[in-house]
């Protein structure tokens, strides 16, 4: 009993954690830009679309995806981002579910030296996610939170310093009952940078 207690109080605390984790992020990213040292830091917005693949047990299935980004190059070899990532309805066996995902991550950047001013360059992503699956049935809609790594990699063309282009895809857990799966989104997406 005290074990299934202690589970569940670490469950409804996981998205304070993670909401933690995201304001420690933003207010570093802060005070990095304020800093003297952050003379070639740039911040930068992003919106994509793609799709995103779902397992579903022993099946899969594929939605449309919604991808918007924030983050900070410190340097041309380093950034950190928040994303937040939306989807229509999966159609699973008995119900029928949508995601929601919001992540912080740390690019690592290898610029190709390809172009004028390192336009092409590729990168590897790592950090955390936090999951929420929306499930719609017979019995009425429910939502499971998952909690965990958001990994991935990708590809970027500057078209300019202000302006780049990014093929990437990554990878979330979701929770699909007690059953943690995987969601795998492709995107490209228009990069804004200030």
């Amino acid at each position: 009993m005290q074990h299934f207690q202690a589970h569940r109080i670490f469950r409804s605390t996981r998205p304070s954690l993670l909401a933690a984790a995201l304001s420690t992020a933003l207010l570093s990213m802060a005070c990095f830009t304020n800093t003297a040292h952050a003379q070639s830091a740039r911040s930068y917005l992003g919106v994509g679309g793609g799709l995103a693949h779902a397992e579903i047990g022993s099946d899969s299935d594929t939605a449309p995806g919604l991808q918007l980004l924030a983050g900070l190059h410190f340097n041309r070899n380093f950034a950190v981002e928040v994303s937040y990532l939306s989807t229509s309805n999966y159609d699973a066996p008995g119900t029928d579910f949508s995601l929601s995902s919001l992540g912080a991550a740390g690019l690592f950047i290898l610029p190709l030296g390809l172009g004028s001013r390192d336009s092409w360059a590729i990168y590897g992503k790592l950090g955390l996610s936090q999951t929420s699956a929306l499930y719609e049935g017979n019995d009425g809609t429910a939502t499971v939170d998952d909690f965990g790594l958001n990994y991935g990699l990708g590809v970027q063309y500057a078209t300019g310093r202000d302006f780049a282009l990014r093929l990437s895809r990554d990878t979330r857990p979701y929770a699909l009952g007690r059953q943690s799966n995987d969601v795998t989104v492709t995107t490209v997406s228009a990069i804004f940078s200030f």
